[in-house]
């Protein structure tokens, strides 16, 4: 899977962009468009995108509603779409260490480095991960590993319907990861 995000700055910093309690965000569903070049200087012409009727918000807290028996060690929480996010933040990194909800438990025994801070354009990391899910708490277990890889492939201006961000860097994520399960396994 491949998805794009846009900070308004060429860097991201822990001071400025690390995900803190209490802070919210709403994102808003739009109908595909090309992302478009990469590279220095871009301009993103987004300004007749269409939205779709989804929107989410996100809220971070430092109490989980539900500890899962191995994951230890968060110091944030983030609920989304019905779920619960299990992160460590330090001033170098973001890690996600699992997920609980709507009947589905999920452990990173090596869990994943979300974001890198400082991380500024040109730069990329890749981080390896495993864990085991687990659904409405039956003894059977699904196994998964994958990689996870942050670039920073450009940076620009980004025009949208409502306003024009100035210094947008474009952050691309690619997400493989393969789960096995006791008769088969999924790429």
């Amino acid at each position: 899977s491949l998805c794009s995000s846009v900070i308004a700055q060429t860097s991201l910093s822990y001071q400025k962009n690390a995900p803190v309690k209490g802070s919210s965000f709403t994102t808003f569903e739009f109908v595909y468009v090309e992302p478009g070049a990469g590279g220095p200087d871009q301009i993103w012409d987004f300004s007749n995108i269409v939205f779709t009727s989804k929107n989410q918000t996100s809220l971070t807290y430092a109490q989980a509603k539900e500890i899962l028996p191995d994951i230890s060690g968060f110091n944030l929480v983030s609920s989304e779409d019905g779920y619960e996010y299990y992160y460590t933040v330090k001033e170098n990194k973001t890690e996600l260490l699992g997920y609980a909800g709507q009947g589905l438990s999920l452990v990173y025994t090596d869990p994943v480095t979300k974001m890198k801070y400082p991380f500024l354009y040109g730069d990329k990391f890749s981080d390896d991960f495993s864990g085991y899910g687990i659904y409405n708490k039956s003894a059977s277990r699904v196994d998964f590993s994958g990689q996870y890889t942050v670039t920073a492939d450009a940076y620009g201006r980004l025009i949208l319907p409502d306003r024009t961000v100035k210094n947008a860097l474009r952050i691309r994520i690619h997400k493989t990861a393969e789960e096995n399960h006791t008769c088969s396994k999924i790429d």
